[in-house]
């Protein structure tokens, strides 16, 4: 992912602190879920130093990634294994994703882009400023530091979607589809790519 405007402002500058990725938070994690996911530098993760977002995930290093799943009987069928990293110009995310039916997600970003969770969809949480505690403080929830970002294709259409929303009232929502999102996806069979 590249660094766009939302708002008047760049969003690569969000690469501080990435701290709500994932929800485990007991000390004997289950190797299917993580109480923390690193973020590197792209000339330590990407083969020759660089990446190029065409859904093609083989110049990241297989150690960048972590796999995750809901449920570990459900690793074969429905996980993704995910990294990311950052450089000059912002964050980059990469994603394999396991699905019985991938790619699969009818929400049109042009009708109600909010919804992108509700099919094959990659979303997380970041925190623009370093100074922010966990918990986040209640009177925090609803801050500008606090961005949450939905990652679709719109299966219709083959329109890749990027919503973007503020504080956990989600407000200021931007939506950027299609070149405007800098996401590239490829299919295979009973798995998918996004960069």
């Amino acid at each position: 992912m590249r660094c766009f405007q939302v708002r008047g402002r760049r969003i690569c500058s969000l690469i501080g602190l990435i701290a709500l990725l994932t929800a485990a938070a007991w000390a004997d994690t289950p190797r299917y879920k993580h109480d923390h996911l690193n973020i590197f530098p792209v000339a330590s993760v990407a083969k020759g130093g660089a990446v190029t977002v065409d859904g093609d995930l083989s110049e990241w290093s297989v150690d960048a990634f972590v796999t995750m799943s809901a449920d570990p009987e459900m690793l074969g069928r429905y996980a993704v294994r995910v990294a990311y990293a950052y450089d000059a110009t912002g964050l980059w995310v990469a994603a394999r994703v396991i699905s019985r039916t991938p790619q699969t997600n009818h929400t049109d970003p042009a009708i109600n882009p909010f919804l992108g969770w509700q099919g094959d969809a990659l979303q997380f949480r970041l925190i623009s400023d370093a100074a922010v505690t966990q918990p986040v403080p209640p009177d925090l929830l609803t801050s500008d530091r606090i961005v949450h970002c939905t990652l679709w294709q719109f299966s219709d259409k083959a329109l890749p979607v990027l919503d973007v929303r503020f504080g956990m009232n989600f407000h200021a929502p931007t939506t950027l589809t299609g070149m405007q999102s800098a996401l590239a996806y490829r299919q295979g069979d009973g798995y998918y790519t996004m960069e």
